[in-house]
């Protein structure tokens, strides 16, 4: 018997043991499942698939008769996994192998109540990236406060109108003042028939009034449409249908309000406004050597070499000069390093001990340091994209000499 029969045998199972088995030639290392009273070369179970195994050359010469095997007494836990083998002049030859055991696994596991905010979980968590959550949040709070103020502000004109402007009389009042509608305190919360207008008269009012770009419109409508596709149900999703004033009572919309056709005139308006006139830019200029240099002759001036000095001395007394030596230093450690490594303030920022390798050797013999960054600015964007340079994004690779 070869050591693989061993080492796979179970031991109440005795290979001389004729009385259990079908044939004296057909053995079972392993028995399956206690549910099943006989198992076969190929089991009909669709959960149990079965395989050749190739360990020995003549696994597919040996034919597939079938073995039968006794159930086991009750309640008693066979083996997990079966392996058919076949003895020929002495030598143990598998030919067969199932895999049972992932297939109970699997079983066992289904029995176990799963838990059904997990989906819900996971798409919180991973559909967009924790920065850009955080920007929506932000803007979805914004916008419910300002709409809180509105509607309270509009409710308190009503009440006292003007004697110069006689009250609107209407069935639908809201139609004409979205903000007089019974529910309009939470249309951003849970759409409503006068969501799309009060979506688009916060959009008009951030970009006008507040004399805001394109891109905080498109944060806006972004950070609404996610929130209403969220709703459990998945019942505001798709094109907007909103209920007619002439539909039975107890009608209700359907759809994301943000794909209202009056939503997307003011999205396209602003954009045409904006590539008209010319979006002001409010992205600082990059910066150039010669500024970083600038910026070095001054801190110098503050926190001249003597100072240094006397700092890695011990010979500074004052807690103020000792302040002022910490932050040129910090600045200056800070500032030459995101200039070698070419990286964004914040990658410079997140920059663990882990992450640098004091050790790595170059074919060059130049000490160096190599310094890994992962997770850079924009992976995962150009991960739906199909960048090829993907990988290169997620985990570069920079090498500095200091």
């Amino acid at each position: 018997m070869t050591n693989w029969a061993r080492a796979h045998m179970d031991p109440a199972v005795h290979m001389n043991d004729k009385t259990q088995y079908h044939t004296p030639l057909e053995q079972i290392v392993r028995h399956t499942s206690p549910k099943p009273e006989c198992t076969t070369t190929k089991p009909s179970h669709p959960r149990i698939d079965t395989e050749p195994n190739p360990i020995h050359p003549l696994y597919d010469k040996l034919g597939t008769e079938p073995c039968h095997t006794p159930a086991p007494a009750a309640g008693a836990q066979g083996p997990q996994g079966l392996i058919l083998v076949r003895v020929i002049k002495g030598h143990v030859i598998p030919y067969w192998r199932t895999r049972v055991g992932k297939a109970q696994a699997r079983t066992t596991s289904d029995q176990v109540p799963v838990s059904t905010g997990a989906p819900s979980s996971l798409v919180s968590t991973h559909l967009k990236a924790p920065k850009t959550r955080q920007t929506y949040n932000a803007q979805l709070n914004r916008g419910r406060k300002w709409l809180i103020q509105q509607v309270e502000a509009h409710a308190s004109a009503r009440a006292a109108p003007s004697p110069h402007e006689p009250p609107v009389v209407l069935d639908d009042e809201w139609i004409q003042n979205p903000f007089l509608h019974p529910k309009a305190h939470t249309a951003l919360d849970t759409p409503e028939a006068c969501t799309p207008a009060l979506l688009a008269q916060y959009i008009t009012h951030q970009c006008v009034t507040e004399h805001l770009s394109e891109s905080t419109a498109s944060a806006i409508h972004a950070a609404f449409k996610l929130a209403f596709m969220e709703i459990p149900g998945g019942k505001y999703t798709g094109p907007w249908r909103s209920p007619q004033s002439s539909a039975p009572e107890g009608s209700e919309c359907s759809g994301n309000p943000c794909d209202d056709l009056l939503v997307r005139n003011v999205m396209k308006s602003i954009r045409n406004r904006d590539w008209v006139e010319g979006a002001q830019c409010q992205h600082s200029r990059a910066m150039k050597l010669q500024d970083l240099r600038t910026i070095w002759e001054i801190s110098m001036k503050h926190c001249p070499g003597n100072v240094l000095d006397r700092a890695l001395g011990g010979g500074l007394a004052d807690l103020e000069e000792r302040a002022l030596v910490f932050k040129h230093l910090l600045w200056q450690a800070f500032s030459s390093l995101a200039w070698t490594l070419w990286t964004w303030n914040f990658e410079t920022t997140n920059l663990h001990f882990s992450d640098l390798n004091y050790d790595h050797q170059e074919d060059h013999g130049v000490p160096h340091v190599r310094i890994t960054l992962s997770n850079r600015k924009g992976w995962q964007k150009r991960a739906q994209k199909g960048d090829p340079n993907l990988e290169e994004l997620r985990g570069t690779v920079l090498t500095g000499n200091f």
